[in-house]
């Protein structure tokens, strides 16, 4: 990956502390991966795909189904009372597979297993707009930050980027030889990373449509792509069992991650990259602290597979998704208040 270093673009972030900083942080553990969950939502009929905050952590809505069951779901819930209470339910044919939130907060993009995108009120889960977007099923989507262009990916091997003002495709990517199960754009929105079936991750440019570079490594189908909040490194998982994680601006690896719980199909980083969670085909989760890598446990959260990792906005708690059905809210450890200074 020596050639992706000049082409990502994104500023290392190295914080120096002092000497005696520096001593102070060695000694702390690291935080622990939470034994139990706060709420349970076990009211979704099929698989549940995907979980996804609002960005002011007031909601959270969920998908579920496959693509010939008669029970694809999308779910809202109001979380500003301090638990989960389900405001609406929009029901499907077919499954729906990933959710993306626009940034004004008032539409959802589904992704779903008919091929088509829909946007939803955010309120409601009325279908508003929709288009043909994947042949055979959509698997993933992500709105660009100003909310004009949407990026999607599917099982027709490719992923797109379309312009919403006109549902037209901007740019396509070609070049995967399977379904194309996950995508994620890089901090400024210049590279788009994906990850396939066919046990590939691979580098775009967004404007052009222009391989950029091939991630190595990967020996078996990559479930899952995620970039870091802060845009230093990315994540790519799937069924061999690990994680690696990239440096953005040199193009190495930091780390290879080992789970013992199988096939990795979702990972999550905290909002501030501290933390790095992952879930596998077992039902085990796993946390890291990225700044040791070092393991803060693993516990049996689900008794089936982990679909999807979603962290809420102040980094409080996470959700997951999983085949059994269920959505798990968790929530993140405080760090320990600072002695003051002497």
């Amino acid at each position: 990956m020596k050639s992706l270093a000049p082409r990502l673009g994104i500023a290392l972030l190295i914080s120096i502390g002092s000497t005696h900083a520096a001593a102070q942080n060695a000694v702390k553990a690291p935080l622990p991966l939470p034994s139990k969950p706060l709420y349970v939502l076990s009211d979704h009929k099929d698989v549940a795909w995907c979980v996804v905050f609002s960005a002011d952590g007031k909601s959270l809505f969920t998908c579920s189904g496959n693509r010939d069951a008669k029970a694809g779901e999308l779910r809202g819930y109001d979380l500003s009372k301090g638990k989960p209470v389900q405001t609406f339910l929009a029901e499907e044919l077919h499954g729906i597979r990933w959710i993306a939130l626009a940034p004004n907060g008032r539409v959802l993009a589904t992704a779903e297993y008919d091929g088509t995108v829909k946007f939803r009120d955010c309120a409601t889960g009325k279908v508003l707009k929709q288009f043909t977007a994947h042949p055979g099923g959509v698997q993933c989507l992500k709105f660009t930050r100003d909310g004009r262009t949407l990026v999607t990916c599917g099982k027709d091997y490719k992923a797109n980027v379309w312009d919403l003002a006109t549902t037209k495709v901007k740019t396509t990517f070609s070049g995967h030889s399977n379904h194309v199960y996950s995508l994620d754009l890089s901090r400024d929105e210049r590279t788009l990373l994906t990850g396939c079936r066919d046990a590939k991750a691979v580098l775009w440019d967004v404007a052009t449509g222009q391989l950029k570079g091939n991630v190595p490594g990967n020996k078996a189908s990559i479930e899952v792509v995620r970039y870091s909040p802060d845009g230093t490194m990315f994540a790519v998982a799937g069924w061999d069992w690990v994680v690696d994680v990239w440096d953005v601006p040199t193009g190495a690896k930091r780390v290879k991650l080992h789970s013992p719980g199988g096939g990795i199909l979702a990972v999550g980083f905290s909002p501030d990259s501290k933390s790095l969670v992952a879930g596998t085909e077992t039902g085990l989760l796993e946390m890291w602290d990225v700044g040791t890598w070092r393991s803060t446990g693993s516990i049996p959260a689900h008794q089936s597979s982990i679909r999807a990792i979603a962290f809420s906005p102040d980094g409080k708690f996470f959700a997951t998704a999983s085949h059994d059905r269920t959505i798990k809210i968790w929530p993140m450890p405080a760090p320990p208040a600072e002695a003051d200074a002497e």
